[in-house]
């Protein structure tokens, strides 16, 4: 079975957000600061993981579910990881990840019954059903 486009690209995009988050999130607290660039917080933490779910629900709106509770545990995993590479765990971060996490979930869903409804639609000089039976 061939996969469609937007199914790959989908997974392609979620698949580099997922390594970007990794990346920034396991990086030594010095190297992250000598860049100059906002790598920690919770706006940070909200917008990555927004991000991060946005596609997949895009995609799959019957499966937000499940989407939300694997983002959740990849956002866990990172916090407990972090205590290995002399980074702080902390539970806000995981709170912010939450937040960012329903908050992709919720506009991928919006924009998911907005395309919807946009298809069900019938388009200008389409015929309708009810022509055809005449």
């Amino acid at each position: 079975m061939r996969m469609q486009r937007q199914t790959i690209s989908a997974f392609v995009l979620t698949g580099m957000l997922a390594l970007a988050i990794l990346v920034g999130a396991l990086v030594p607290p010095e190297i992250g600061e000598s860049t100059g660039l906002p790598y920690d917080g919770a706006p940070i933490h909200i917008l990555a993981f927004a991000f991060l779910v946005l596609p997949l629900v895009l995609m799959w709106p019957r499966r937000t579910g499940t989407i939300v509770v694997v983002s959740i545990l990849f956002g866990a995993a990172i916090e407990l990881i972090q205590g290995f590479v002399g980074r702080s765990p902390e539970i806000s971060d995981i709170a912010a990840d939450f937040v960012g996490i329903l908050l992709g979930a919720g506009v991928g869903l919006l924009f998911a019954r907005g395309l919807a409804r946009r298809r069900e639609r019938p388009r200008r000089g389409d015929v309708t059903e009810r022509e055809a039976q005449n």
